[in-house]
């Protein structure tokens, strides 16, 4: 009977630390949601800027001028896709083996073969050299928006579960994305082609 009496003991207990620790893990990936209402104070806006998400969550955006439209959106877009776009600029730049393992070492090969990162550094250089122009200005200002959430916003759960460090975004990381864009839409031309001949044979 004494031991009968212990181990439902043993098991109700374990039953209970398993049951906190999963009202414990639930709380904590809860903390590390995007916040979608409520009000925020973010260095760099010269004029309040009211951002609503609708029901699919996209948000929308209305600003008294550019530069603090673009700082929102950069902010916004963080807060939803900061882990896709930590592990953009690391394909790009041939980075992933960095945080994910040596199974990665042939895609970041891959990527350095192709260039990206060589042509993002010089373009970033050459983007640095003035803040002039219109599109300039609203890359920049992106660029803050962005950096100004990792600096004060919530950490995504991704960076805590793999152990990636938090770090600004730079005009490099912003060619770094687009050329990777035109690496993965270049794909496009081969597959199109394809399916207009399909469609086409299909239709006579």
């Amino acid at each position: 009977m004494l031991s009968m009496k212990i181990i439902k003991i043993t098991i109700l207990s374990v039953l209970s630390l398993l049951l906190l620790a999963v009202i414990a893990g639930w709380l904590w990936f809860r903390s590390t949601a995007p916040d979608y209402s409520g009000n925020l104070s973010i260095s760099g806006l010269k004029e309040p800027v009211e951002v609503r998400f609708d029901d699919y969550g996209v948000p929308h955006i209305k600003a008294a001028n550019s530069a603090d439209a673009y700082l929102a959106l950069g902010f916004v877009h963080a807060q939803d896709r900061l882990f896709q776009m930590e592990m953009l600029r690391r394909l790009a730049g041939g980075r992933l083996a960095e945080i994910l393992g040596k199974d990665l070492v042939r895609v970041d090969k891959l990527f350095r073969t192709l260039g990206i990162n060589q042509i993002a550094e010089k373009n970033a250089h050459e983007f640095l050299s003035a803040d002039t122009s219109a599109y300039q200005q609203a890359a920049h200002a992106y660029l803050r928006g962005v950096n100004a959430y990792i600096a004060t916003g919530k950490k995504p759960v991704e960076f805590s579960l793999i152990g990636i460090p938090l770090t600004p975004f730079t005009d490099k990381d912003m060619f770094l994305v687009a050329g990777y864009m035109a690496f993965s839409f270049a794909e496009a031309m081969r597959v199109d082609r394809k399916s207009t001949r399909l469609n086409s044979s299909h239709r006579t």
